[in-house]
C-alpha cells in the first residue's frame, strides 16, 4: 500500500509560468542577453535552472550563474504572489491528507518554496517541503527523492512521486519509488510514459481516484 505521497510543485501544484517569465525576461535583460521566448522559458520549468540556463540558451556556466543570481534576487522580491495553484488541488490535498503522508518534493530551492506554499496557504498540507539548495545541492530529483527517503524513513515500496516532467518519474525510478505523471503541467503525455510513470493523470479527480482505488 502506498501511504507517502511526494509532490512536485512547479507545473505540478502550481502554475509558475507567469512568475518563472517575468524573472527570466528581467535577468536576461539585466545581463544584455536576447529576451527568451515562451517556448524556451516552457522548457525550462522543471529542470534545475542552471542545468536549462546551459543547455537550452548556450551560456556559459559564468554567465548561467549570474543570470541565475539575477534572477533568484527578482523572483524572491517580486514574484511569489504571481504562481497560480491549479484547479482542485486544494481539494484534493484535503482529501489525501486525511490519509496519507504528504511531502514537497521540489528542485526549487526550498527557501523560495516554502513562502510560495505559505503565501497561498498549501503549507498545511504537508508534513515537510523539501527543496534544493542554493548552491545547487539536491537539485537533481535522483538526490533529492533520496534525502527525503532517508530523513522520513520511508519505505520505497510505500511511496509515490507525483510530477509533470520526466525528471519526477526518472529521480522516482532511481530510488525504486512508483511515479504518476500529472498531464496539466508542462510534460507531455509522450514524455511522461517514456520515463515510466505508472500512470498518467488527466486531472486532479482522476489523480485522487488512482491514488485512492482499493489494491486488487
Amino acid at each position: 500500500m502506498k501511504t507517502n505521497l511526494l509532490f512536485d510543485l512547479d507545473g505540478t501544484l502550481a502554475d509558475p509560468f507567469l512568475a518563472f517569465k517575468n524573472s527570466m525576461t528581467y535577468s536576461f535583460e539585466k545581463n544584455s542577453l536576447p529576451p527568451p521566448t515562451d517556448a524556451m522559458i516552457r522548457k525550462c520549468i522543471g529542470p534545475p535552472l542552471h542545468i536549462s540556463l546551459e543547455k537550452i540558451f548556450g551560456l556559459s556556466p559564468f554567465m548561467a550563474a549570474q543570470v541565475m543570481l539575477d534572477y533568484r534576487i527578482h523572483h524572491s522580491e517580486h514574484c511569489v504572489q504571481q504562481y497560480v495553484f491549479y484547479a482542485g488541488a486544494r481539494e484534493t490535498l484535503t482529501a489525501l491528507q486525511a490519509k496519507y503522508k504528504l511531502f514537497v518534493a521540489t528542485s526549487k530551492p526550498h527557501s523560495f518554496a516554502i513562502p510560495i506554499l505559505r503565501y497561498f496557504g498549501f503549507d498545511t498540507f504537508f508534513k515537510k517541503i523539501y527543496g534544493s539548495e542554493l548552491d545547487g545541492l539536491r537539485s537533481q530529483k535522483t538526490d533529492l527523492i533520496q534525502y527525503i527517503l532517508e530523513s522520513e524513513n520511508l519505505n520505497p515500496m510505500e511511496t509515490l512521486m507525483i510530477g509533470d516532467r520526466e525528471h519526477d518519474a526518472i529521480g522516482a525510478r532511481n530510488n525504486q519509488v512508483t511515479s504518476i505523471g500529472v498531464l496539466w503541467g508542462f510534460g507531455s503525455i509522450e514524455e511522461l510514459k517514456a520515463a515510466g510513470t505508472a500512470y498518467q493523470a488527466k486531472d486532479w479527480p482522476d489523480l485522487l481516484s488512482y491514488i485512492t482505488k482499493p489494491l486488487v
